[in-house]
């Protein structure tokens, strides 16, 4: 059973099957939430820490991201159509048969999130995440961009009117010394 739906968020609060329509949710703390099949739009999530949070199955149309964290959220099948995810952090997250088409992803960490079936028609794909200091030891993180281009040249683009997207493997340390 959800909670009410007008509750201020916290930490493992169960928000299933709630609607939300331009609600501001900035710098809101959904560490492992439950916000499975929640519903809405042109919500503003901007700094929110949705660490481990459950939005399977949830549509967040046109909603904002804006340098969230989503490290390792259940986004199975979420609709994110043309959500701005600039700068969010979502590794580990698993976005199997999700939508982001028209999403804005720019310099959005992808590291080790599952893609499988992602519709990202439309989405724009571009920037990294900084790298760090020229002499930092690991190589820089896979990011959106580079994962655009893994989907079109190894997967031969769109499937079924969906892009399939595979992780590059990041440089070795002697391919980025040059």
């Amino acid at each position: 059973m959800a909670y009410s739906c007008t509750a201020t968020p916290y930490p493992g609060i169960d928000l299933a099957a709630c609607y939300f329509d331009h609600v501001d949710f900035t710098s809101g703390n959904f560490v492992a939430a439950n916000l499975y099949g929640t519903s809405g739009g042109h919500n503003t999530f901007t700094n929110a820490n949705l660490t481990g949070a459950n939005l399977a199955k949830s549509t967040n149309y046109g909603s904002g991201f804006s340098c969230a964290t989503l490290t390792g959220a259940d986004l199975k099948g979420a609709n994110l159509y043309g959500a701005n995810l600039t700068g969010a952090t979502i590794t580990g997250a698993d976005l199997t048969g999700g939508s982001l088409a028209t999403a804005n992803l720019t310099n959005a960490n992808l590291t080790n999130a599952n893609l499988s079936g992602v519709d990202l028609t439309g989405a724009t794909l571009t920037g990294q995440p900084s790298p760090g200091s020229p002499s930092q030891a690991a190589p820089p993180a896979p990011t959106a961009s580079s994962m655009a281009t893994a989907g079109t040249a190894e997967n031969g683009g769109a499937v079924n009117g969906r892009r399939r997207i595979t992780p590059v493997p990041p440089p070795s340390p002697s391919q980025m010394t040059g």
